[in-house]
């Protein structure tokens, strides 16, 4: 079972994948939820990460990624990558609740 974190940043990314109108679900998305929380920012932060310019890249590339028409219903599906970091995070029991 996943972490109440790790299950708030992929809902955030699904939510954020779906307002955008994105196609796919992808790490950016994740990537894009996780700078969003305050504790991960931080750690960001104390690396060096610049949040700011962070959160800005990745707004441009979502906004780069293949949408759908408001007219078009939306099936967000999961890139390779994310599917993989979920899976890897689970067996090595980093994203595991409890």
């Amino acid at each position: 079972m996943l972490s109440p974190e790790v299950q708030v940043a992929i809902e955030v990314a699904q939510h954020e994948a779906f307002a955008r109108r994105n196609m796919v679900c992808s790490l950016e998305h994740l990537l894009y939820a996780l700078v969003h929380d305050p504790e991960t920012a931080d750690v960001i932060k104390q690396s060096g990460g610049d949040i700011d310019q962070l959160k800005n890249d990745l707004d441009e590339h979502l906004d780069g990624m293949e949408t759908v028409e408001e007219e078009d219903s939306l099936e967000i599906s999961y890139s390779l990558a994310f599917q993989r970091a979920i899976q890897r995070g689970l067996k090595s029991k980093l994203i595991v609740a409890g």
